[in-house]
């Protein structure tokens, strides 16, 4: 006969019925329907009530951590769930829509720290993650490999209409406009100068002046990247591809060519307006167009700085 009774549960009997169920199901005996009722009806019994560590730290001792860490490694304490449905994965997603488990406080503090780690890294020569991939001679073969076969235009009609619609968007707010002017300020387009450019550039170099190539002039409103400026006597010289700037000569008769993104009349009202802009805040502005500055020579160039000759059609 079993005995009956109160049974105090000190550590002793806890740690030997701890053991005893270890890797057990208390629910083992049961029928997978009795399971299902019987967690029910403790989700049920629990609603509404208040974790015991919620908002609470400093629960568990170091002790006690570090033995549950002991106790847990090599285990698979969480059990495999079935794959979510897609009216489950939707409901979870309005759930957390405008929530974030980082306060701006947590993103600043690690945007910081992974600045710094990074600075540090490149300034005593260490390779980080991302130039260990780069660097890695296989990396751009398999992304190359892998890009093989794959359709430029993949995305579907829906898709690019939604990516459109999001980009007019986007390009509606000022914020977004002046960060990608802040970032395109520093990059230096085209990569190579043009020939005219470079004609321009040998004569200031026989000429023992010194110039910036690409200066971003924000001084302006239209801001832009010039040509060549020269910081000495305030001079931005432009040299005008016939094709790009469209120029007249070729182009009177067909205003509305397009070129890029342009019409050949909104490149000349472009190209004016900055030329007005760049002249109001003191700024001397000299154009030339390309055809003109492959015929020209050293001589005529110094002419045109000594007489301080801005030129704009």
């Amino acid at each position: 006969m079993m005995a009956t009774g109160v049974y105090v549960r000190d550590d002793v009997y806890r740690e030997h019925m701890s053991k005893a169920m270890t890797g057990k199901d208390p629910l083992h005996n049961k029928t997978e329907e009795e399971k299902k009722i019987i967690r029910e009806k403790i989700s049920n019994s629990l609603k509404g009530n208040i974790p015991h560590n919620k908002g609470k730290t400093g629960i568990y001792t170091p002790e006690q951590r570090l033995k549950m860490s002991i106790n847990g490694k090599g285990k698979n304490l969480g059990k495999k769930l079935p794959p979510r449905t897609q009216e489950h994965s939707l409901k979870i997603s309005k759930a957390l829509k405008g929530k974030s488990s980082r306060t701006e406080e947590i993103k600043r503090s690690t945007s910081e720290i992974l600045k710094i780690r990074y600075g540090v890294k490149k300034l005593l020569g260490i390779p980080t993650q991302l130039s260990k991939i780069r660097n890695n001679p296989d990396f751009n073969k398999k992304r190359i490999e892998g890009m093989i076969g794959m359709e430029r235009d993949s995305c579907t009609e829906e898709t690019k209409r939604k990516i459109s619609k999001n980009t007019i968007i986007a390009m509606q707010n000022p914020k977004i406009i002046k960060r990608l002017k802040e970032s395109r300020s520093t990059q230096v387009f085209p990569l190579k100068d043009s020939k005219p450019e470079k004609i321009i550039q040998e004569f200031l170099t026989q000429l023992g002046i010194k110039f910036i190539s690409h200066r971003y002039m924000k001084e302006i409103e239209h801001a832009y990247q010039c040509d060549i400026f020269i910081p000495s006597i305030n001079l931005v010289i432009e040299a005008d591809g016939n094709y790009v700037h469209a120029d007249p000569r070729k182009y009177i008769f067909n205003p509305s060519a397009r070129i890029y993104d342009y019409t050949a009349v909104e490149r000349w009202e472009l190209d004016y307006i900055r030329t007005k802009e760049m002249l109001y805040k003191g700024f001397g502005v000299l154009r030339l167009w390309e055809k003109d500055i492959k015929k020209m020579d050293i001589n005529q160039f110094k002419n045109l700085l000594d007489n301080k000759l801005v030129y704009f059609l």
